[in-house]
């Protein structure tokens, strides 16, 4: 018969802390990496850099804002509204949304 002695007892409970300090850290790790490449590689909207994107050239009317030149301009992509308008102030060289009528403005719009 086999006996099992309180060594036996201790060295197993120490191989089990050890797996599963090391499963602990490795889960940690991989969670670490799985969300850097979705943050990192994956895009989930298309950008307007895409080649599916052209500019068009807008001139600012009295009472439009850049919101809703940008939605005009995109009616079918309501969705992106808030990527078209930080792209439209990112061209144009706009540190806010303020835009003023007769102003040239180029709107990022799908192909």
């Amino acid at each position: 018969m086999y006996a099992i002695t309180r060594v036996d007892i201790k060295r197993n409970n120490k191989k089990l802390q050890c797996f599963k300090f090391l499963r602990a850290r490795l889960t940690i790790v991989f969670g670490l990496i799985t969300l850097f490449l979705l943050f990192t590689c994956l895009d989930p909207f298309s950008t307007p850099n895409s080649p599916e994107f052209t500019y068009k050239e807008v001139i600012v009317q009295p009472g439009d804002t850049l919101w809703e030149l940008a939605a005009r301009s995109n009616q079918h992509y309501g969705d992106q509204v808030q990527i078209i308008v930080r792209e439209t102030m990112k061209y144009n060289n706009l540190t806010n949304t303020y835009i003023q009528p007769g102003q040239i403005l180029y709107i990022p719009v799908r192909l």
